[in-house]
């Protein structure tokens, strides 16, 4: 599935992707290429779907889902 980000309120970005698709963790690196880890953001369901929240400041970070 592909993420969706958007610039949110408090210096956040909201990550977010359909519930339809289930057993994906959330991995966050501050390089394309490697270091790919658990995100460790708190992912909640908000109507369809599953949504985190991580500050917009700071060191830049990627994003992805893995099966």
């Amino acid at each position: 599935p592909t993420l969706t980000i958007q610039g949110w309120t408090g210096n956040q970005v909201r990550i977010s992707w359909p519930t339809s698709f289930t057993g994906y963790q959330l991995q966050q690196s501050s390089t394309l290429t490697s270091g790919w880890d658990t995100s460790g953001l708190i992912v909640t369901v908000e109507n369809s779907e599953n949504v985190g929240y991580a500050p917009a400041s700071g060191i830049p970070q990627f994003f992805r889902l893995k099966k």
